[in-house]
């Protein structure tokens, strides 16, 4: 083997040996997340509102530079 063969493997040694290093500090050391889901199974309202509705609508529509019906 060449000293450039024996470099590269080394140097993927090293990488492996520091990524693994790293993801068990990683892990050991992470806290948990606790979710809450309770809030997200709650139905939605079955009333419609209009006029959030169209408060999101207007809301697009200012933000919007190119006309939609452009971009079909």
């Amino acid at each position: 083997m060449t000293r450039k063969w024996i470099v590269l493997i080394g140097l993927s040694i090293v990488t492996v040996v520091v990524w693994t290093f790293i993801e068990i500090t990683i892990r050991f050391f992470r806290e948990e997340t606790v979710l809450d889901y309770e809030h997200f199974r709650t139905p939605i309202s079955s009333t419609f509102n209009e006029e959030s509705l169209n408060d999101i609508v207007t809301r697009e529509k200012e933000k919007l530079l190119v006309d939609r019906d452009a971009l079909e």
